[in-house]
């Protein structure tokens, strides 16, 4: 149960297909990394910002939001799913955050 939106992430590295989720190491030899995220909510909660911390640093690459991104978010319970395409360049970690920033 959550009061809140439900936010799921995995991540593949682009030469190893399996999934990592919360909490696992992942090895991207490349330093490249896909991250699926999909954010649900239910009709009471606003959600309009989808952001990527990298190493607690917003990633100006993959910060989204409705005003910006009008596209990628959604009416219904999945507000937003979207495959983010990361490129690293050391070792990370990483962060997705959602939330309503505006009225």
């Amino acid at each position: 149960m959550s009061s809140g939106p439900y936010l799921e992430a995995d991540c593949s590295a682009h030469r190893n297909r399996a999934l990592f989720v919360s909490g696992q190491d992942l090895v991207a030899e490349k330093g490249e990394v896909s991250m699926n995220v999909r954010v649900q909510c239910p009709n009471w909660i606003n959600m309009d910002t989808v952001f990527l911390l990298v190493n607690g640093q917003p990633s100006e690459e993959h910060t989204y939001s409705n005003s910006t991104h009008p596209r990628l978010f959604r009416e219904g319970p999945v507000r937003f799913k979207r495959t983010l395409q990361v490129r690293l360049k050391r070792d990370a970690h990483l962060i997705v955050i959602t939330g309503h920033t505006t009225e």
